[in-house]
């Protein structure tokens, strides 16, 4: 008989057994005959806490591929392998998917909402198994700058599924393009291009911008009111440190800070009152602790008296 107060599982023989049972625990003491003399707590988790009775642990499933290999919720993904007929749940990444078992070695699943770009995993109640591939979700283009740029010229674009892009056109024409991060790719305005949207594409499907317009990049000073004027960035994108000239009729009160692409301050650059005639405001890329901000999208605020402006700059690593 067991200790007080611990309780005896599956006491006994089970040679034969068609069903043995699985059982989830927190501790397993191991009774042994009075000869040996000694009843040892087994304390350590095996297996997530699953221990199996009478029964050698089968393998999981396999999945050798899949397709289509992308595209948004809701998509219906064919999975191929081996084991599936006992799979418990099935995940793209970490999120759990709907999915109906057509044979041991197919499976449908769908591709649900929220999930990122990741492997799908099948799991039944021994392993899992994932895709060598991910599933790629739909690229997805927040912001692009500069608006307007001539053939040759870098354009940058910001949001996500960025990183197994196939194709970027402008107003059709095909581009040179990198991909920089999962949440930026730098393309160049081709030969042939005209006015038209951008339209990047990865396997999951296409993403597609505003007009795109054909030209010289505007450099000049943008007036924000009464006389004041703001210059572009120089450099800009930029690695080091970039300049905006700030023009002022006559003696003003100026304030100056570097926003995130949230919305966010990052740090302050000015904050004083400047005489009239021409200012340089000079950012080297650091937050307000003096550490390098991450690369990315940012932008100048200059309220000068009752006027504001914002510039948007692009930092480099």
């Amino acid at each position: 008989m067991p200790p007080a107060g611990v309780e005896e599982l599956l006491a006994g023989s089970c040679a034969g057994c068609s069903a043995p049972a699985s059982i989830v625990l927190d501790s397993v003491q191991l009774l042994q005959s009075d000869s040996v003399g000694y009843n040892p707590v087994i304390v350590p988790r095996h297996l997530n806490g699953r221990i199996y009775w009478q029964r050698v642990t089968a393998p999981g499933p396999v999945i050798t591929s899949f397709s289509p290999a992308g595209g948004p919720p809701g998509t219906v993904v064919r999975l191929h392998g081996t084991g599936f007929t006992s799979t418990s749940r099935v995940a793209f990444g970490n999120v759990t998917a709907a999915f109906s078992v057509m044979a041991d070695s197919i499976l449908d699943a769908t591709a649900p909402a929220s999930a990122s770009t990741a492997p799908i995993q099948a799991t039944n109640a021994f392993a899992s198994g994932s895709s060598d591939s991910d599933f790629v979700q739909p690229p997805v283009v927040n912001s692009f700058v500069p608006a307007q740029a001539p053939t040759g010229h870098a354009v940058y674009l910001w949001g996500r599924e960025l990183l197994h892009i196939r194709s970027v056109t402008f107003a059709g024409a095909a581009a040179a393009f990198a991909m920089r991060s999962d949440t930026s790719l730098a393309a160049t305005v081709p030969a042939g291009a005209s006015d038209g949207p951008i339209v990047v594409t990865n396997p999951g499907g296409t993403a597609t911008t505003g007009t795109f317009h054909v030209g010289p990049v505007t450099a000049v000073g943008d007036p924000i009111g009464d006389g004041v004027s703001l210059g572009a960035a120089a450099p800009n994108p930029f690695a080091g440190s970039t300049r905006w000239t700030l023009s002022l009729p006559a003696r003003t009160h100026v304030a100056g800070m570097i926003l995130d692409a949230r919305g966010a301050r990052v740090t302050g650059l000015i904050d004083a009152d400047w005489s009239a005639g021409r200012h340089s405001i000079v950012w080297e890329g650091r937050d307000t602790h003096g550490a390098h901000v991450r690369p990315g999208v940012y932008f100048l605020r200059i309220d000068a008296g009752s006027r504001s402006w914002r510039r948007t700059v692009i930092v480099l690593r």
